[in-house]
């Protein structure tokens, strides 16, 4: 009889991203000969579910794709795949994470630049207060913004800050590099 060592058809992601309350799928299928069964596990919960198997939210498809219905925050973590047979097994590894609503959410300007009519070389702020710690870019005309320490300062409340007239000397060296 020709035996032939287990391998999987369809490897596990090393990472899955789940919305909170939703519904995941994990393929996992593998051949072998003799026919290899396959093994779900939970990180350091020791029961090996296998396929066939439903209970509540948790279900294994004969072909071995774990599915998980409304995904809680505590399912988060490692999932293990084992493929085993007499001859042999192979096994991945997948972590699942759950995101709760609000780490989806796009962040949301809550206090943002507006027109002003200033005199020239007057200083100008630039508010941008978000709602989230997102991190704030500044554009001009589409392209990023160069920040320097003299002249456009961006402060730790993300508001955008133009000096009109630069107080700081700048100095000329004649040196040269050969």
């Amino acid at each position: 009889m020709l035996t032939v060592l287990p391998q999987f058809s369809v490897k596990p992601k090393s990472q899955v991203t789940a919305a909170l309350n939703s519904l995941v799928v994990i393929d996992c299928s593998a051949h072998g000969r003799p026919d290899p069964f396959i093994f779900w596990d939970f990180e350091s919960n020791w029961n090996l579910l296998s396929t066939g198997w439903s209970s509540g939210r948790l279900s294994i498809s004969p072909k071995g794709t774990l599915t998980i219905a409304e995904v809680k925050k505590e399912d988060q973590g490692y999932y293990h795949c084992s493929a085993v047979s007499a001859i042999g097994s192979v096994s991945e590894s997948v972590y699942l994470a759950v995101q709760s609503i609000a780490s989806r959410l796009p962040p949301v300007i809550r206090i943002g630049p507006f027109d002003q009519i200033l005199l020239e070389d007057t200083d100008v702020l630039l508010p941008c207060q978000v709602s989230t710690s997102a991190k704030v870019k500044w554009l001009f005309n589409g392209e990023p913004l160069a920040v320097d320490e003299h002249r456009l300062i961006v402060l730790d409340s993300n508001t955008l800050q133009i000096v009109g007239k630069c107080l700081l000397p700048f100095f000329v060296s004649n040196r040269h590099i050969n």
